[in-house]
């Protein structure tokens, strides 16, 4: 969807207040794919951001990525 990156960042930096420090995307078969990375202080906020992006028209999917 046309946009739709530019929704992502809002709801992190603007509604949420968070601090974007890495974004990467991709499509592969007309699907777009985007990986970012923030700091989050608690699970509970973690689970806040999940429910907002959640919401976004056009996001189907949210997945935590666990790097160790």
């Amino acid at each position: 969807r046309y946009h739709l990156l530019v929704d992502l960042v809002d709801c992190i930096t603007n509604k949420l207040q968070l601090s974007l420090t890495r974004i990467s995307t991709e499509s592969h078969d007309a699907i777009g794919y985007c990986s970012m990375e923030f700091p989050v202080h608690s699970s509970a906020e973690l689970q806040e951001v999940i429910a907002s992006i959640s919401q976004i028209d056009g996001v189907e999917e949210v997945k935590q990525r666990i790097e160790v």
